[in-house]
């Protein structure tokens, strides 16, 4: 599975230390439902608008795809990213999640020079 790692400028504090490293990887059907489920049972995003819920609705979803080297992943919900993540860290992980996403396009693309192979082998049959 594809996976992006990076590193935090200002850190998680949790149980009195900071942590920095982080790991995304990418959303499965299953992460998904499970953050609108969090959404919907939590009530986050209900009379909230623009920015306030999308960025309510992208911690939701991180809450499945994110991994921090020293933070089990039933303590990264929602609340807690929301009341500890940084400004400039949200903004970190917004590029590694673009970053996992083009690597993800690159990994799709096939290699042309397969390609003409295998049309060409469809040909000669």
């Amino acid at each position: 599975m594809l996976k992006e790692t990076g590193k935090l400028v200002y850190g998680l504090a949790y149980n009195g230390q900071m942590y920095f490293d982080y790991t995304v990887k990418p959303l499965t059907l299953a992460d998904e439902l499970k953050a609108l489920e969090v959404l919907e049972e939590t009530g986050l995003i209900e009379d909230v608008s623009g920015a306030k819920k999308a960025i309510l609705t992208t911690l939701a979803y991180w809450a499945q795809q994110l991994e921090v080297s020293g933070i089990d992943a039933e303590n990264l919900s929602v609340e807690f990213l929301l009341h500890n993540l940084a400004s400039e860290d949200y903004q970190s992980i917004l590029t590694s999640m673009e970053s996992l996403r083009s690597k993800s396009i690159a990994a799709g693309q096939s290699d042309p020079a397969a390609s003409e192979e295998a049309d060409s082998s469809v040909v000669m049959q």
